[in-house]
């Protein structure tokens, strides 16, 4: 079963500034993803502009609720909002000339994460204690190897010690 495809309408490009509609140009470049993986070094130097600019970019396409920003595993991901950057066809051509455009946001709130506080265990996901679980005993793991090798020397010192004296 073939996917929608997305298309940018000639009265969304004359709404958007010129670095939210280039973003919005390669986020539907990868629209055959179900969600689209933000690397933030990478985006910048695909599309040639600098970090800040970027950001203010996908604020206001969050904004504009075409695209949405979610957390996965500590990385963002985009979903392109394709109904509602569809919808932009139906718009009056003489309606985006009378408007002035969409202006790039000053401040940035799509990225900063609230500090809520946790209760610990009983906020994580099944996967989350999964990954606790193994991370610990990987590191008790560690930590026992650490003696062995630590006694052994020890041991093995001593017994060193004990054969080099010359009576």
């Amino acid at each position: 079963m073939e996917k929608d495809r997305v298309y940018i309408s000639n009265q969304l490009a004359c709404m958007l500034p010129p670095t939210a509609l280039k973003t919005l140009f390669y986020l539907i470049s990868w629209q055959s993803q179900e969600q689209i993986k933000y690397y933030q070094k990478q985006f910048a130097k695909t599309m040639h502009l600098d970090q800040a600019e970027i950001d203010q970019a996908i604020q206001l396409l969050i904004d504009k609720e075409l695209i949405s920003a979610s957390r996965i595993d500590n990385n963002w991901v985009f979903t392109l909002e394709k109904k509602k950057i569809q919808s932009y066809f139906n718009v009056p051509m003489n309606k985006v000339v009378e408007h002035s455009g969409f202006k790039l946001p000053t401040q940035i709130t799509w990225n900063k994460e609230e500090k809520k506080q946790s209760n610990g265990i009983n906020d994580m996901s099944d996967d989350e204690m999964k990954r606790m679980i193994l991370m610990l005993q990987a590191r008790l793991n560690e930590k026992e190897q650490v003696k062995k090798v630590v006694v052994s020397a020890s041991k093995n010192e001593t017994e060193d010690v004990i054969d080099d004296l010359p009576f």
